[in-house]
């Protein structure tokens, strides 16, 4: 019977919990060769599927924790990118007002230096904002946002669903070839958060 794989769930672990791969290598010497980084599945029995449940359920448990973290650390810096673009929008707005045209009668160098540092200061706050909202990759940070709160919930309803599903159940193979496909999916999105 062809196994499931379990390379991306590996993959992932390695990178983000090398103890919690290491742990499984141990309580499971036979299986060593599946828990290295880059084996594809092939042949195998019921008792190794057994043992990619359980790295799939313990992949799963560190990708739900780990998006989790770059949901916070994201969400802070679209933040960070909405207060920036909103104070350069009023510094652009104040520094174009007419204010400063009656100030200039009164006050015309003053008024003129003033009125240009707040524009800057607009162009600039702007600029920050849309720096902020890069992706590492150069891509959409809202986009990254919304596939690791995808991912978050996809982890989580797997995991249920592992959880509860017997071990000799015949959806177990379908489980961990969705959680290796959702540990993918991961390793390609965090860095770019």
């Amino acid at each position: 019977m062809r196994q499931p794989d379990i390379d991306e769930i590996v993959a992932f672990l390695d990178k983000n919990d090398p103890g919690q791969l290491a742990a499984l290598a141990s309580e499971n010497p036979q299986y060593s060769k599946i828990l290295k980084v880059g084996h594809k599945a092939g042949p195998g029995s019921a008792d190794e599927l057994a043992v990619r449940r359980v790295v799939a359920q313990r992949g799963l448990k560190r990708a739900a924790h780990l998006c989790e973290q770059q949901i916070t650390v994201t969400r802070s810096r679209l933040r960070s990118a909405s207060t920036a673009q909103l104070v350069g929008q009023l510094a652009a707005a104040i520094g174009s007002a007419s204010v400063f045209t009656t100030l200039a009668l009164s006050f015309p160098k003053m008024s003129s230096y003033v009125a240009a540092s707040i524009s800057l200061a607009g162009a600039l706050f702007g600029l920050i904002a849309q720096h902020l909202r890069l992706a590492l990759g150069g891509g959409n940070l809202l986009e990254v946002y919304k596939t690791l709160i995808e991912c978050r919930a996809d982890a989580a309803q797997l995991s249920d669903t592992l959880d509860v599903t017997a071990a000799t159940d015949s959806t177990i193979p379908d489980l961990v070839q969705k959680t290796n496909a959702l540990c993918y999916r991961i390793n390609l999105v965090v860095p770019l958060a």
